[in-house]
């Protein structure tokens, strides 16, 4: 049996991918028929600069795709060994998707200052 390769040695971050989409602005590309983009963009602008948001974005979807690799699951193992661009654009359409869920079920509420 081959051994596998660890998630760490691809040069693909999710968390690199995660933390950027947060700037851009979001069209509701990543899905067929968007709706309730208007409200997910007014999310993200409030967002943008709470990097402790920022922070544990990245780091779930980092863990989400970690997970899903070493389960086996095609998707993200697909996305990781691919040899071209396809697979990175993957993995962003993946994020601005889970980057919408969170806005709008406010996954991650904003960190009170003291």
């Amino acid at each position: 049996m081959k051994p596998r390769i660890s998630f760490f040695s691809y040069p693909l971050s999710p968390y690199i991918v995660a933390t950027t989409i947060i700037d851009e602005v979001y069209t509701g590309r990543e899905m067929s028929n968007p709706t309730r983009v208007e409200e997910i963009e007014a999310e993200r602008k409030k967002i943008q600069e709470d990097y402790g948001w920022r922070r544990r974005f990245g780091q779930d979807c980092s863990l989400r795709c970690e997970q899903a690799y070493y389960a086996g699951e095609p998707w993200i193992v697909k996305i990781m060994r691919s040899k071209t661009d396809r697979g990175r654009d993957q993995l962003y359409n993946f994020c601005r998707h889970w980057l919408a869920a969170a806005l709008i079920h406010d996954h991650y509420p904003k960190e009170k200052v003291s």
